[in-house]
């Protein structure tokens, strides 16, 4: 979805851009000054106290100039572009974020899971802390890595994504099902093979 809003692959003129927000849930702190301007969104961070932390997701949705008739398609509404935008930053910044506050918060809660008795982040370095805290420098980073993955060809963009999307699900199965991530995780770098 992120590739085909921003216009690149469109074959007509753009025919309207529709400016969407939401909301995302990390334990990834930005920077005082941190707002990352990427190909795929803005985020800014909310001010706010409280855990997890609040990041602001801005988003230009571009579409397709078609004509005027009935069924077409005026916007695909922020939700789509938040999993994705949200699977990308958990991904590059190794943390956990979501668009659900209440798995962010069970996530970097430090609680014992039922089923594995461990706390995700006794088995997981980094990515289940409670607090982490960017640096100018992860800014860049993600800015770069989405600009490289805005511009791969169609083809290739669904494959990382696909592999993202997997690798961050089996991070979140992690606190469940230790059998399952480990699967997941596997899937995920061997999804990367045909590409």
């Amino acid at each position: 979805m992120l590739q085909i809003a921003s216009g690149r692959l469109f074959t007509a003129p753009v025919g309207w851009i529709n400016e969407l927000r939401g909301v995302l849930y990390t334990n990834f702190a930005l920077p005082r000054e941190g707002t990352v301007t990427s190909a795929a969104g803005r985020l800014l961070p909310l001010s706010q106290g409280g855990r997890p932390f609040v990041l602001v997701y801005e988003f230009s949705e571009h579409m397709e100039q078609e004509e005027q008739m009935p069924g077409v398609l005026v916007s695909s509404g922020v939700e789509f572009y938040l999993r994705d935008y949200a699977s990308v930053v958990s991904f590059a910044w190794n943390c956990v974020c979501s668009p659900d506050v209440d798995l962010a918060r069970r996530l970097t809660s430090g609680e014992r899971s039922m089923t594995t008795h461990e706390a995700p982040d006794t088995l997981v370095r980094r990515f289940f802390d409670r607090e982490l805290y960017g640096q100018p420098v992860d800014i860049r980073f993600l800015e770069s890595f989405v600009a490289r993955l805005m511009h791969l060809p169609r083809q290739t963009f669904l494959g990382v994504m696909r592999a993202i999307r997997t690798y961050v699900n089996a991070m979140h199965r992690i606190a469940d099902d230790l059998e399952l991530a480990y699967t997941l995780l596997v899937a995920s770098v061997e999804s990367l093979a045909p590409l």
